[in-house]
């Protein structure tokens, strides 16, 4: 997924990404906040079904300004504090 990033933050079009069953890592949810930070199209964001997640604070972090809706995390083992940071 290194190209993950570069995608996302080049794109002007894209409004929904599914990446349920991709066995997304700590590494490529890093790449992935690191191309969300310049995308503001990008509404709907499935991350369900995939690895656990050690630091979500960056991606939360992102969040707080992207133009996501949407977004499902369902079946990931998220801490608490993570789950704190993202809602």
């Amino acid at each position: 997924m290194p190209y993950l990033s570069l995608m996302l933050s080049a794109n002007e079009i894209l409004k929904s990404l599914n990446l349920a069953f991709c066995g997304i890592q700590d590494h490529h949810l890093k790449s992935l906040t690191e191309g969300m930070r310049n995308n503001f199209t990008l509404q709907t964001l499935n991350l369900a079904n995939n690895e656990t997640y050690k630091n979500f604070k960056d991606f939360a972090k992102v969040l707080t300004y992207s133009s996501i809706k949407t977004l499902d995390l369902s079946y990931n083992s998220i801490s608490d504090k993570d789950g704190v940071l993202i809602a």
